[in-house]
């Protein structure tokens, strides 16, 4: 998997990758089952997470990774919720696009979260919280 960009809002999100076969299918049902199970139980939400399968619009031309790019990062300013895309407030790749191509976040592991369960000093998040860098690949063109 090669991630181009990405934009995320509260019920959907936008991603613009590279895959080779079937690659595609398994990752985005990884992605979508985790993520409906992490934010899920954040916000205490039973039930379906996702209101329909994903969808994949495949790039077939040198010119459409350009467009598709504008389109993840037109999120929010063609809806009418902010001015620029600069001004979303959801996780979005436009920083990295900017500036540095790498960016470190915070990977909560869960298999560490879960082996120090019962126990009486869990660490809370800090304690089972590592930085991840996720790297941005430029466009092929």
């Amino acid at each position: 998997m090669r991630l181009h960009a990405f934009t995320f809002a509260s019920n959907h999100f936008h991603l613009l990758v590279w895959a080779r076969g079937a690659a595609l299918a398994s990752f985005m049902q990884y992605l979508r089952a985790n993520l409906s199970k992490k934010v899920g139980r954040l916000v205490d939400w039973s039930g379906g997470f996702w209101e329909r399968r994903y969808s994949a619009e495949p790039v077939r031309d040198d010119e459409a990774p350009v467009g598709r790019l504008r389109y993840v990062l037109a999120h929010g300013v063609k809806e009418g919720l902010v001015d620029r895309s600069s001004e979303w407030p959801g996780l979005t790749c436009l920083p990295q696009l900017l500036g540095p191509a790498r960016r470190l976040f915070r990977w909560f592991n869960w298999t560490k979260r879960w082996s120090k369960r019962g126990s009486e000093d869990m660490g809370g998040a800090q304690g089972w919280a590592e930085p991840v860098e996720l790297e941005v690949a430029p466009l092929p063109c």
